[in-house]
């Protein structure tokens, strides 16, 4: 504002500035006298003298307004001929958000520039999401415990199918007498066995200010990108400048329930084996406990028993239940996820992860620091009123090693300068 103080009043202060030169000059070049005397040449020089004092002061005054203007002025955007006033809006409007993402895909070309060098070592990148990583943890833990778990079952069943009746005894320990009819023993150990798989700018304006007042309005909006459409645009930037890579965003799209049921390890078998078994076990400890007391607490029974209740408590705690999920692509329900959506999503990023032994893949964490824009509207008496707008992106942009090891931290920022909207055209300043 103080800078347009100055403008406004640099053809005055000019034509000051001129004037006393043209004084001075005038004055260093008059014709003297052919004839003077001592004391008339004396009195002459002192004229002249007192002429260059008066130019010197001219040029005082001069560089003191140039002072005053550049930040020491007393002159106020009210009496220089226009002012600029500022206010914050609480929502975005298409204009700006428009120009936001103008500024994030300039954005996104100046990430592939100055992250190049690394990104030339990865035939993968995958971009980070927090939700997803930390679900991917829990996979991998419980996968983990399900495969001791499921070993230890495996044992059971064999200590199971080598029970013999006791001698004297009944021929069959689990008897009608001791279970329901509809399931005898041979039916209970021919279920043991299954392996049960579940599914489920103002150019020519500046000379006219100090004739005509020009009032601003500067309105800023928030929003605009955000990290999801962050990650959009570079993942477009980073396929389109580097076609080899492949990249894997768990947030923007996952085919969560897909193939992969015939798959012996995937996560779908591995967790139906697990209902499956908690089912078995749950019944032969239901069978047991209608077994006489002192046959249960007897071998060959009794250690049996005892492991299989070791069995039913591991069992318990890799279950959760199969419920169904919100609209995977609604972000407000994305909290109410299950536990075994978070699974299926996590058994997708260990899968991609695992495509390459080699281990060269990179994680981008982005993250949106800030995005808006702001209208102008300008007001003139000879232009009349002009709107224009303009939009900014500040975002962060890590880049690691997939064991954690940095390889690029960034800020980037990008103004766009405020231009003309035209049927929804972005017209760029010349």
């Amino acid at each position: 504002m103080k800078t347009a103080s100055f403008l406004i009043r640099r053809p005055f202060i000019l034509a000051l500035l001129l004037t006393f030169t043209v004084l001075g000059t005038r004055a260093q070049q008059a014709t003297p006298s052919p004839a003077l005397t001592r004391e008339e040449q004396l009195a002459k020089e002192k004229e002249m003298l007192d002429k260059e004092t008066e130019l010197l002061d001219a040029r005082q005054k001069y560089l003191d307004a140039l002072k005053r203007a550049a930040g020491n002025s007393s002159i106020t955007a009210d009496t220089s001929g226009g002012k600029t006033d500022y206010s914050a809006a609480t929502t975005g409007i298409f204009e700006t958000t428009s120009l936001s993402f103008e500024a994030a895909k300039e954005l996104a070309d100046d990430v592939d520039k100055r992250m190049s060098t690394p990104l030339a070592n990865y035939d993968a990148i995958i971009f980070f999401s927090d939700a997803d990583f930390n679900a991917l943890s829990r996979y991998r833990l419980y996968r983990t415990q399900a495969g001791i778990m499921l070993a230890d079952y495996d044992a059971l069943l064999r200590e199971i199918n080598g029970l013999k009746p006791e001698p004297g005894g009944d021929e069959n320990v689990f008897s009608t007498q001791s279970v329901d009819k509809s399931f005898a023993g041979g039916a209970l150990l021919t279920t043991l066995n299954l392996p049960g798989i579940a599914t489920s700018a103002i150019k020519s304006v500046a000379e006219l200010l100090s004739l005509f007042r020009t009032d601003r309005t500067v309105t800023e909006y928030p929003g605009g990108v955000d990290d999801r459409a962050l990650n959009t645009v570079l993942a477009g930037t980073l396929l389109k400048k580097h076609g080899s890579l492949r990249i894997y965003d768990p947030v923007q799209y996952v085919p969560e329930y897909d193939g992969g049921l015939e798959e012996r390890d995937s996560f779908y078998s591995e967790l139906a084996r697990v209902r499956a078994a908690n089912v078995i076990v749950t019944a032969f400890l239901e069978a047991m406990s209608k077994v006489p007391l002192k046959q249960r607490q007897s071998p060959p029974l009794a250690p049996v028993i005892g492991h299989a209740v070791l069995v039913k408590a591991q069992l318990d705690g890799l279950l959760f239940p199969v419920l169904p999920d919100p609209v995977p692509n609604d972000p407000a329900a994305a909290a109410s996820l299950t536990e075994f959506r978070w699974m299926v999503r996590a058994e997708k990023l260990d899968r991609f992860i695992r495509r390459y032994p080699s281990n060269r893949i990179g994680v981008i964490r982005s993250r949106v620091i800030s995005s808006g824009g702001s209208v102008r509207q300008s007001k003139n008496l000879l232009l009349g009123t002009k709107t224009d707008y303009s939009g900014s992106s500040i975002v962060e942009v890590l880049l690691y090693d997939l064991d954690g090891g940095m390889r690029a931290s960034e800020i980037f920022t990008y103004h766009t300068g405020f231009r003309k909207l035209k049927n929804g055209v972005s017209v760029k300043p010349q």
